[in-house]
């Protein structure tokens, strides 16, 4: 991952771009707090379904959200997909 040219990608985040390289800008902070939202916490299922990065020097005031969305195949869940959104 690579932080260079972080100026451009703060702008793009503010913008609402939520690109790979935006999300490596949040990635790099170092006042980085992870916070995971867990389904099923403990059991077969367990699965991890958001994690929501928050850095006060990056995106002050904002939380980017990592959403993962699963499919159930037999007794597992399957990751489809996986979406970030900036709030």
């Amino acid at each position: 991952m690579s932080c260079t040219g972080l100026g451009s990608r703060l702008r793009a985040l503010e913008g609402g771009d939520v690109s790979g390289s935006c999300v490596d800008s949040v990635l790099c902070a170092i006042d980085l707090i992870k916070t995971i939202v867990y389904a099923d916490f403990g059991l077969f299922t367990e699965r991890v379904l958001r994690v929501d990065f928050t850095s006060a020097l990056v995106i002050p005031g904002k939380t980017l959200h990592k959403t993962l969305s699963y499919s159930l195949i037999g007794l597992v869940y399957r990751l489809d997909t996986v979406t970030y959104s900036l709030t």
